[in-house]
Order: C-alpha cells, then structure tokens, then sequence
C-alpha cells in the first residue's frame, strides 16, 4: 500500500484584511497540522511580506520564522502587506503548502491623550 496523503493544515490566522497598528496591536500566528499516519510531521511557517504599503511588490520577500502561538508586538514588524506561510511534510515526504490571507501592518501615530500625536 502506497501512503500519499499530505498532512492537513487549517485555521490559518491572522485572516484577510486585518489590521496591525505598528507598535499598538500584538501579531499572533496560529495554525493546524494533522497527518493521519504521522503523529509529528515537520512544520515549518512564516510570515512573508508581500508588498510595502504603497502596494509595490517586494522584490526579496522578507520572511519571520514563526511557530504556531508565536506572538510578535507589530512594532518589530515592517509596515506594508504580509501573509502567513505554512508548510508540512510527513514521514514520507507528503507534503502540504498553505498561505494564509493577506493581512496589513500599518503605522500608527500614538496619541498624547489630546487628540495629537507628541
């Protein structure tokens, strides 16, 4: 018997069109990965920007190495549009390749508690 089936992935988070205030909103990935026949198949994941905030192209995406709950304060993060990549592989070397839906890191200006930025 032939074992090619790829591990599953889902519940990929942050989802499509959330927003991020740079150094205000805390950027958490989650995900699953379950493989029928391999209890701990090899998961690798990252957020990937995708474009700057003027929505040109990253010529060299840049990449986070996360894990699933790994927590990041946005302000450590470039402004622009990004995504999460997930990838699984079994035992085997099924593999499954998921990308998350775009999400925005956008700048924030912290207000001085009058309305104004400091």
């Amino acid at each position: 018997m032939v074992y090619d089936t790829p591990p599953r992935i889902w519940g990929v988070f942050p989802v499509r069109g959330k927003k991020f205030r740079s150094g205000i909103d805390r950027l958490v990935a989650k995900y699953r990965v379950f493989d029928e026949h391999d209890p701990s198949p090899t998961v690798t994941a990252f957020f990937v920007k995708i474009s700057d905030t003027d929505s040109q192209t990253v010529k060299e995406p840049k990449r986070i190495s996360v894990s699933s709950g790994t927590t990041i304060n946005s302000s450590e993060v470039d402004d622009g549009v990004w995504m999460l990549e997930v990838v699984a592989k079994d035992f085997v070397n099924n593999a499954s390749r998921v990308f998350g839906d775009p999400f925005r890191i956008i700048e924030s200006r912290i207000s001085n508690g009058h309305g104004r930025a400091p």
